[in-house]
């Protein structure tokens, strides 16, 4: 940090070997024998062989520490930490603590976090666009196969369609057919293991 001296070159094994300071002797750039590298405030660093740039900003004096780590802002869904030049508000941000967060188009899409993996709504069959599983609300997951809800679940009841309309449906008394019930084997009501095609405990009666 000499006034005046922009590059400084020396061949001291155990501290600094090349250093890189401005007009006034602020150190910007520090290389030491160790391999580690310091960097004042802004770091552009280049790979010949990729042509790959990383770009970061307020780099902390451990950044490079031993090679171990390369640490960015907190970042949010509409300018995420890790990003693309081209697509800006596309990339990967820091939620909360343990909680890593993935937007597109500024808005939030994937969640990762300690035993979960959280989405938005839907994740949906490359190539296959009317089908796809999710969430449409609070409480409520569906299941869409050729733009067709078959399967809805809900806070209080499941759901049951084929080809838009619903087969069967759970309700606070019981369940609900609409169809005919087709079946392979014996029926029983009240009856464990019925015997015959149909078997009741108890009075049937028919209208």
């Amino acid at each position: 940090g000499t006034q005046g001296q922009l590059f400084s070159v020396t061949d001291d094994l155990s501290g600094s070997i090349f250093k890189v300071a401005d007009i006034s002797g602020v150190p910007i750039l520090d290389v030491n024998s160790s391999g580690e590298v310091t960097i004042d405030d802004q770091l552009t660093v280049m790979n010949i062989a990729s042509q790959q740039i990383i770009n970061a900003t307020s780099i902390d004096s451990n950044t490079f520490a031993a090679g171990t780590r390369f640490e960015a802002a907190t970042g949010s869904k509409e300018a995420p930490s890790y990003t693309f030049t081209a697509d800006l508000d596309t990339g990967m941000f820091l939620g909360a603590v343990d909680n890593l967060h993935f937007t597109v188009g500024g808005d939030e899409n994937l969640q990762i976090r300690s035993g979960y993996l959280d989405i938005t709504q839907y994740i949906r069959h490359i190539g296959d666009a009317d089908t796809y599983f999710g969430f449409t609300a609070a409480n409520q997951f569906q299941v869409i196969a050729g733009g067709n809800t078959n399967l809805n679940v809900q806070g209080n009841g499941v759901d049951l369609s084929y080809a838009g309309s619903t087969r069967l449906a759970t309700q606070s008394g019981g369940i609900a057919i609409t169809g005919e019930l087709i079946t392979t084997g014996d029926v029983g009501i009240g009856v464990t293991n019925p015997s015959y095609t149909l078997e009741v405990d108890g009075t049937m009666f028919s209208s």
